[in-house]
């Protein structure tokens, strides 16, 4: 069950214009603000902004009900959030209730939600949006001119599911069973309570796309504990290495650069292979999923092989192979972690990135964090990249070049870039770097 923690309260002793509570503690999920006040211009809608932002960066619709009859409206770009009601007198004060969701929350946008009513008058709903991804730490009220002496805001800090039971990572939050950390880069997961048992998700960096009608980048590894067993933590500070996408390369007769890999206590995760470019049939394109082959005029040249490393499932699939015909442009795909990249033909199109793979805590982190690449209703990670003029594979593998420089690996996916697809200056894609997440019960 959610619990609310007063955190701070404010109750004038003069008539003010503004209400500020700063330096709002981190440690919560949620924050509740509960405001009795009286603006000395008479009943006026009851505003804030969130980190002194007065910029044109939120929105809003609105419910009004007057006792016979309502009406519902909205607000854009305005640079405030209208939440409820000032009231008019001591007798006929404005009683408002404002819920900011996930406020401490760096990857989102917030949401504030609110009710407020004037009994003498009227009755109001909004529901607004603040369009940034910062955790709140201030929140403003303005009045329309002061309030007035006696007005009453107290903060409230709510813990859903209780109080979290291990630090670190950069997007931390609970849907109320579990507590997700997830880490976008290296950083310690610390458990305070001993035997701990955690779910994970490792996915490495993934690999560039290869040069001169190259192949796309195998995606990074991918290992999870879903549909197998779960780690059990002491109370010890854990590594987390959260693995490097290979950076492109810099002329066009160099080998493509791997992934980095990531890990987490005892799993290790492996970067995605490099794709393979048209100079560097002997390259080792092999990885946590294969890099593709490349368009070659000597014969028909192999993709790089996922790692198996005696897992079960495996990390990933091997790059596509091209098929024997070395017509313009003919490159295969970097595999992903959910399928082999597709062989390169110049008769039936170039090879797309093979396809990433999902589960339920990815679905979960990427519904509530915004992470992953959504198709359908799954958030997928690790997919290959394309090969030269292929599209990339669902979950973050980026597109090969057509005529321009081909498309990273979306970041914190694990995603291979896209192949390069002309000579001259190197154009080809870099890997996404990878993602670290642990999940534990509430």
């Amino acid at each position: 069950m959610a619990t609310y923690t007063p955190l701070q309260s404010i109750t004038l002793t003069n008539n003010q214009a503004v209400v500020t509570f700063s330096n709002i503690d981190q440690t919560y999920t949620d924050l509740e603000i509960v405001v009795n006040c009286v603006d000395n211009n008479g009943d006026n809608n009851l505003s804030l902004t969130l980190n002194n932002d007065t910029g044109t960066n939120y929105s809003g619709t609105y419910l009004l009900g007057n006792g016979s009859s309502g009406v519902s409206s909205r607000v854009t770009n305005t640079a405030y959030a209208p939440v409820g009601r000032a009231g008019s007198s001591t007798t006929s004060p404005g009683i408002s209730k404002i819920f900011i969701s996930n406020y401490s929350n760096s990857g989102i946008n917030k949401v504030i939600m609110s009710r407020g009513n004037n009994a003498s008058t009227n009755v109001i709903a909004w529901s607004n949006l603040w369009r940034n991804t910062s955790a709140v730490t201030s929140i403003t009220f303005t009045a329309g001119t002061t309030f007035a002496a006696g007005s009453n805001f107290s903060l409230y800090g709510i813990r859903g599911g209780g109080t979290s039971k291990a630090s670190g990572g950069d997007i931390i939050f609970t849907d109320g069973t579990y507590w997700y950390h997830t880490f976008l880069r290296t950083g310690r997961f610390t458990p305070a309570i001993p035997n701990l048992s955690c779910d994970y998700v490792v996915v490495a960096g993934g690999g560039a796309g290869g040069v001169q009608t190259g192949g796309g980048g195998g995606a990074g590894g991918f290992r999870s504990s879903i549909g197998g067993t779960p780690l059990t933590l002491s109370t010890i500070s854990y590594p987390i290495i959260v693995g490097a996408g290979g950076a492109p390369t810099p002329t066009n007769n160099t080998y493509s650069v791997p992934g980095s890999g990531s890990s987490f206590y005892t799993i290790n995760a492996t970067g995605g292979g490099g794709g393979m470019g048209r100079s560097d049939s002997s390259q080792n394109t092999s990885g946590g999923s294969g890099g593709g082959a490349a368009n070659s005029s000597g014969g028909t040249t192999y993709g790089g092989s996922g790692n198996a490393g005696g897992y079960s499932p495996i990390e990933g699939y091997a790059g596509g192979n091209n098929a024997g015909d070395h017509g313009t442009s003919a490159a295969a795909g970097g595999g992903g972690a959910g399928g082999a990249g597709a062989n390169g033909n110049s008769f039936s199109g170039n090879g797309t990135g093979g396809i990433g793979t999902y589960n339920t805590l990815t679905d979960a982190i990427g519904a509530l964090a915004n992470v992953g690449q959504l198709s359908s209703t799954h958030y997928y990670f690790a997919g290959g990249g394309g090969g030269a003029y292929g599209s990339g594979g669902t979950g973050g593998g980026g597109a090969g070049g057509n005529n321009s420089a081909s498309t990273p690996g979306t970041a914190n996916t694990g995603g291979g870039g896209g192949g390069q697809d002309g000579a001259g200056s190197a154009h080809n894609g870099s890997g996404g770097s990878g993602i670290v997440i642990v999940r534990y019960a509430v």
